[in-house]
């Protein structure tokens, strides 16, 4: 199964485009905070994570919508691999599942080369 989560970071932001792109991507279930994602206390992610069962798959819109620093976004994706969930982020083409899937090592080497705070887009 594919879980989606999207975030934005102001009650005066919407989440439709990234509920949109998640549908698309064909996520069955999503879940939404509307909190900084410098907070850790995010409960759409923690009920998203909760969700999550061997050989689902965890998918964000962007990358900074799971969270805004490297070793916090790292952790988590170790997380999911450990307990055998693959991650997806549809804007920056990350993928850890599947065929031709990039183990998270490699897709955190990609990432590696983003700013160390990478919740900078304006597109929200």
């Amino acid at each position: 199964m594919r879980i989606g989560y999207a975030r934005v970071s102001t009650s005066d932001q919407n989440l439709h485009l990234q509920h949109d792109a998640l549908q698309a991507a064909g996520c069955e279930r999503l879940f939404s905070d509307t909190v900084s994602g410098a907070r850790v206390d995010r409960p759409g992610l923690t009920a998203a994570l909760n969700a999550c069962r061997e050989d689902d798959t965890l998918v964000v819109w962007k990358l900074d919508r799971l969270g805004r620093l490297l070793p916090h976004l790292v952790e988590i994706v170790q997380d999911l691999y450990a307990h055998g969930v693959g991650f997806t982020s549809v804007q920056e083409q990350m993928d850890t599942c599947g065929y031709d899937a990039a183990h998270p090592t490699t897709t955190w080497t990609r990432a590696s080369r983003a700013p160390p705070r990478i919740g900078i887009s304006r597109e929200r």
